[in-house]
């Protein structure tokens, strides 16, 4: 729940309309996306939510990914399926609700929010930690404590890459700075 609260409020603060939600296994994808209760609808009432996996045929999984792309406000959850081949430059923010730790998923899935699209001005990536930083201790030490330590890693790379990504990135540790959570 309380990541789903903090999609709700990235959603709310920048205005996002489309994401992709990266899971380590299926069930927690379709969970994340379902009709139930525990459901991300639940926060993103005015969102449709989608789920694929590799299990889902490539021609249903094309279809969903179709809905998707044509709906006004749009969530997708997936398990190993939206790296690659995927082109739906309209995404404006990808989280990664659980640790990975392949750098070509990680570059692959922070691409999908980093394609332009006509009206599409930033793409987010939302890791939704809640990290204590310690009395003389970086964001970026802090960080390294935790299981998404390689998405950080991969983040602070492509940073030294592309300066307006690096101004992004040094813009949210100074509002962060005074905030333990991020």
């Amino acid at each position: 729940v309380a990541n789903q609260v903090t999609i709700q409020q990235a959603v709310e603060k920048h205005d996002v309309s489309k994401i992709i939600s990266f899971h380590n296994t299926i069930a927690a994808a379709k969970s994340f996306t379902s009709d139930l209760p525990e459901g991300i609808g639940t926060h993103l009432t005015d969102f449709e939510c989608f789920h694929v996996n590799g299990t889902i045929p490539t021609g249903t999984r094309e279809g969903l990914m179709s809905e998707f792309r044509d709906s006004v406000k749009g969530i997708v959850s997936n398990a190993s399926c939206l790296t690659e081949g995927v082109d739906v430059p309209v995404v404006d923010m990808v989280a990664f609700m659980a640790p990975k730790r392949s750098r070509i998923d990680i570059v692959q899935a922070v691409g999908r929010a980093m394609r332009k699209a006509p009206g599409k001005k930033l793409g987010y990536v939302l890791v939704p930690l809640d990290l204590e930083v310690g009395v003389d201790e970086s964001v970026e030490d802090a960080l390294e404590r935790t299981d998404f330590d390689e998405v950080g890693a991969v983040l602070n790379a492509m940073q030294t890459q592309d300066e307006t990504l690096a101004d992004v990135i040094r813009a949210i540790r100074e509002q962060g700075e005074g905030d333990a959570s991020m």
